[in-house]
């Protein structure tokens, strides 16, 4: 995650499910990441696939504008 963090400024890693969210905690911040790890504890499928979505638009997005980037 560190050398993603580098190269993709805006990254956020979103946690969902039970589990030991203190723990998610604590590796992240001596990964020194905390800023950029949310955890949600549990969630609905609903709200799950809303957020995948909501993702998968905002890469999608973003390669579109590296690619006219790269092609202009």
């Amino acid at each position: 995650m560190p050398e993603i963090a580098a190269a993709v400024p805006d990254v956020c890693v979103v946690v969902a499910g039970e589990g030991d969210r203190a723990g998610v905690r604590r590796i992240a911040a001596r990964a020194g990441l905390s800023a950029r790890v949310r955890t949600l504890g549990f969630a609905v499928h609903a709200v799950l696939v809303t957020g995948l979505a909501a993702g998968a638009l905002r890469l999608l997005a973003r390669r579109l504008r590296l690619r006219g980037a790269a092609g202009a």
